[in-house]
């Protein structure tokens, strides 16, 4: 039975970066799950999610068509116990999306929901952040989408 594994091999140290494309291994339902995608031919690894070159600063990689009911996981390894900025990059596709904007820690025992209305520009990258408490040790980092349209939104 597959588990949920770092795609790195190793928990991300926090305070870091994690690349929303580099979600844990384990299969649909383990380290990821979407509604409507069918990246098996992504470039960068093959899994159900979409994954496309991307054009925000910096380049590399990105989630990209990422709709309500899709999610991806991240194992990572909170090295301080203090308060966090968590940011997200995220970019509209074809409409301004509006919608909430989750972080789930399991073993800090923290939940996060923005407050307020979520609206994501078209095409413009644009920043979506919480701040939090976070406890030292492993944490499996869960980022659901919860879109209130039909579009999706590149991460």
């Amino acid at each position: 039975m597959p588990t949920n594994r770092p795609f790195l091999g190793a928990p991300v140290a926090i305070a870091g970066t994690v690349e929303a494309e580099q979600f844990d291994m384990g299969g649909p339902g383990i380290g990821y799950y979407t509604n409507v995608g069918n990246g098996v031919s992504n470039a960068y690894r093959p899994t159900g999610m979409i994954i496309t070159t991307c054009d925000d600063l910096g380049g590399g990689y990105c989630l990209d068509q990422t709709h309500a009911g899709d999610w991806t996981e991240y194992t990572v390894n909170v090295l301080v116990p203090q308060t966090y900025m968590v940011e997200v990059r995220a970019e509209a596709i074809g409409t301004n999306v509006g919608g909430v904007f989750d972080c789930e820690f399991s073993t800090s025992g923290v939940f996060y929901t923005n407050t307020g209305p979520l609206v994501i520009p078209t095409n413009i990258w644009t920043n979506v952040s919480a701040v939090v408490y976070l406890t030292n040790g492993i944490n499996i980092t869960a980022i659901p989408q919860k879109i209130e349209k039909s579009v999706g939104l590149t991460i």
